[in-house]
């Protein structure tokens, strides 16, 4: 802006010319700068309007972002009460077949043991009797081996 002027002094006050054309340059710059503050003021309201509109798209993201969060959140949890499940339903799969495993030893080494016994009873059975037949056999004599080359020679006589 420039500063007023000091204006020449006639009969009458202040030289017309000068104080007209001073109003007139004056009404100009009034005009020029009213000018710009119409063009400030509609950029302000667009400005204001973008600002808005990054404004609410900033809160739409964040609301979002929150919901996705939290959607995170839940199937985190979800997903760790499904492993944990997963985790309890195998160890419990696991003791039972265990358990299981365990019994069917057990059923396993008594088979064994009656086996043991039983073979124990008929290794018993068994030597008593060889011994039996043993004494049987103890009794009996037997008979002389014959010279088989005095066989030979009596039937090759009888040829």
């Amino acid at each position: 802006m420039s500063e007023l002027k000091g204006f020449d002094i006639v009969r009458n006050g202040y030289d017309p010319n000068q104080v007209i054309a001073e109003l007139d340059r004056l009404q100009t710059q009034i005009n020029t700068l009213n000018e710009k503050i119409v063009i400030y003021q509609s950029q302000i309201e667009t400005l204001h309007g973008q600002f808005n509109t990054l404004r609410n798209r900033y809160q739409t993201l964040v609301s979002e972002l929150s919901m996705r969060e939290k959607a995170a959140d839940d199937v985190a949890r979800l997903a760790l009460r499904e492993a944990n499940s997963v985790i309890e339903n195998a160890q419990k799969n696991a003791d039972d077949i265990i358990a299981e495993a365990v019994f069917k030893a057990q059923s396993m080494l008594e088979e064994v043991n009656i086996y043991n016994r039983e073979t124990s009873k008929l290794k018993a059975e068994l030597k008593e009797k060889l011994n039996e037949f043993v004494a049987i056999l103890d009794k009996y004599d037997l008979p002389e081996q014959p010279d088989i080359n005095s066989l030979v020679k009596q039937i090759t006589e009888e040829d």
